[in-house]
């Protein structure tokens, strides 16, 4: 597996969420989830809303790497996995 790297301005991104919330006392998966759905979308409720368990992420996590299929709704989204994996 490739590692992506950021551009500078998702990095400064991350550092201004950083700045503004504390995510550090959530496991591993679910802070890297709740930092990249602040992060798209500038709501910082979503450090206190997001349910969701470290199993059911990490389950999920290695479902994807053994290759299982994305499914979205939206064709902006999809023509970005389509950028990032190399798969429709």
């Amino acid at each position: 597996m490739t590692v992506r790297q950021p551009h500078p301005i998702e990095i400064r991104s991350y550092e201004i969420l950083r700045s503004r919330v504390d995510l550090s006392p959530m496991p591993p998966l679910w802070r890297a989830v709740t930092e990249r759905m602040i992060h798209a979308t500038a709501d910082l409720e979503y450090a206190v809303d997001l349910v969701t368990s470290e199993d059911s992420l990490e389950r999920g996590w290695d479902a994807l790497r053994a290759g299982a299929p994305i499914v979205v709704a939206a064709a902006a989204v999809n023509a970005l996995l389509y950028a990032e994996t190399g798969r429709p």
